[in-house]
């Protein structure tokens, strides 16, 4: 089955071999990402009146580590913010360039429509590739949190749903995030005055779905090409019982 995606990629011409070749903009597309799944076996329900539910997805994460020695590499910028100034579930804006500086070619997931790569059959299981593209806060002697991610997937037998980077090409993605603050035990944003800075980040994984009664199981293998840290910008982060000084002026580094 061919599926068009268009949703605001724009390919450029291959001028020279250090440049941008696309781009894509997020902004008002609603991802397609809910995937089927055979549903859910009745509620099994003992002789005083309690019920369980059953049928829910699993979760298997394999991790690994970056090697020095690793020729693919991908320098990542922070190039606009919609604004300066955040609080805690806030939406957000960003525009993020990703550069191939490693040695070779690197494929990466081009689509924010992971429901569209799918099979027809519901019960097959099938494998994809996520790219999220973090945006980071940082402060004092090397305390960092993230803010909020971009969602791209992609197939690489469905060639529409990858890009392919040369070293020396690049590609922007420009998009909306949500801004949510850990809540992990101890975690406090930096006092006010403290300079306060973001980057953007990524992490790339294979991912294999497979489809169970009531959810859909995933099993994880993050992959570690080298992390190059590019334009960071100056932001602030509050959080949500402070009063904002909004400041909606367009940000460029």
């Amino acid at each position: 089955m061919t599926r068009a995606i268009i949703f605001g990629i724009v390919l450029l011409p291959c001028l020279a071999s250090a440049q941008e070749v696309a781009y894509l903009d997020l902004t008002g597309v609603t991802p397609r990402v809910d995937l089927r799944h055979p549903p859910a076996p009745p509620p099994k329900c003992d002789s005083n009146g309690v019920c369980t539910g059953s049928g829910v997805g699993s979760l298997a994460v394999e991790c690994g580590g970056g090697n020095a020695r690793e020729k693919r590499a991908l320098l990542t910028s922070l190039i606009w913010l919609d604004r300066s100034e955040y609080m805690d579930g806030d939406s957000a804006e960003i525009e993020v360039s990703i550069e191939n500086v490693g040695d070779v070619p690197i494929e990466i997931p081009w689509t924010p429509h992971l429901a569209d790569l799918q099979p027809e059959d519901e019960t097959s299981k099938f494998h994809a590739m996520n790219l999220l593209i973090g945006l980071f806060l940082h402060w004092g002697d090397g305390y960092s949190t993230s803010l909020g991610w971009i969602y791209l997937s992609g197939v690489p037998e469905q060639k529409e749903t990858m890009l392919t980077l040369l070293p020396g090409e690049w590609a922007r993605v420009r998009g909306p995030i949500k801004i949510e603050l850990d809540r992990g035990d101890g975690f406090a944003l930096p006092l006010p005055g403290v300079e306060q800075t973001a980057t953007a980040e990524f992490e790339l994984r294979q991912v294999q779905y497979t489809p169970v009664a009531g959810g859909v199981g995933l099993r994880i293998t993050n992959t570690y090409p080298r992390q190059v840290h590019g334009n960071a910008m100056t932001i602030h982060v509050l959080p949500s019982d402070v009063r904002p000084r909004w400041t909606r002026e367009i940000l460029k580094p």
